[in-house]
């Protein structure tokens, strides 16, 4: 039985005017059919969305509105722990920048715009050395804490096998 949902039959999202309710998709989501006010020369006049695609603002048409763009980033942003310094030449269509980590290091690399924007670069690996020291950390401490707890069911005459 799935969880009950909110009509929102009548609601405008963007484009979208909700006017009736849809079959459920596959994962059994509430789905809706929609019509769309876009009005351009791509626009199919409807479509059918999901709830959480409406009411998030993610879908606002029927795939005839163009994309917004996401600005273009500038020396001074931030990516994970990379600092943009300056966008250096583009090869192959590749816009790529030279970028400084902000770990003590400071190392310097020359990053693909695109990789810093998914999320592929984000340090100059001084992140992931500190997860897995961290990681390393807790291990020695929990395989200390067995040790101990062996230890004192040894001293009470206990054996124990982890």
């Amino acid at each position: 039985m799935g969880a009950p949902f909110k009509d929102i039959t009548g609601q405008k999202f963007g484009h979208l005017t909700v006017v009736s309710r849809a079959p459920p998709s596959a994962r059994g989501e509430t789905r809706w059919n929609c019509v769309c006010s876009g009005g351009g020369p791509r626009c199919k006049g409807q479509t059918v969305v999901s709830s959480r695609d409406l009411v998030s603002g993610k879908t606002k048409g029927c795939g005839c509105l163009p994309r917004t763009s996401v600005p273009p980033p500038s020396p001074g942003d931030m990516f994970g722990r990379w600092r943009l310094v300056r966008q250096e030449e583009t090869i192959r269509g590749a816009r790529r920048w030279l970028c400084v980590c902000s770990c003590p290091s400071t190392t310097e690399k020359i990053i693909k715009q695109a990789e810093l924007r998914r999320g592929k670069s984000t340090s100059c690996g001084c992140y992931h050395r500190e997860q897995s020291s961290a990681k390393a950390s807790a291990l020695h401490e929990h395989n200390a804490f067995l040790s101990r707890l062996r230890n004192e069911a040894r001293a009470h005459g206990v054996a124990i096998d982890f």
